[in-house]
């Protein structure tokens, strides 16, 4: 944040508040929610590596296709020949 800023001050009130009903309130509170359930928080050296959305999907898409190769894949887990 910029240090220009003046955080300081008397604050102003938001005048569409008071418009909100108590429906309106359990809706907001609802998405809230939702958005807070899909946010991951992740450590400085990931961050370095993957710094937007697009690059940490397509490392965990890589890592859930990996993740089926090890289950056996479309062909089926391996098994050993008897001798």
């Amino acid at each position: 944040m910029k240090k220009e800023y003046d955080l300081s001050g008397p604050w102003r009130t938001n005048p569409y508040a008071s418009r909100i009903t108590a429906k309106g309130r359990a809706e907001l509170v609802r998405r809230m929610g939702e958005a807070e359930r899909r946010l991951v928080c992740l450590d400085d050296d990931v961050f370095a590596e993957f710094s937007d959305s697009a690059s940490v999907n397509e490392a965990l898409r890589l890592v859930m296709q990996l993740r089926k190769l090890k289950k056996g894949g479309p062909r089926g887990p391996r098994t050993k020949r008897a001798a």
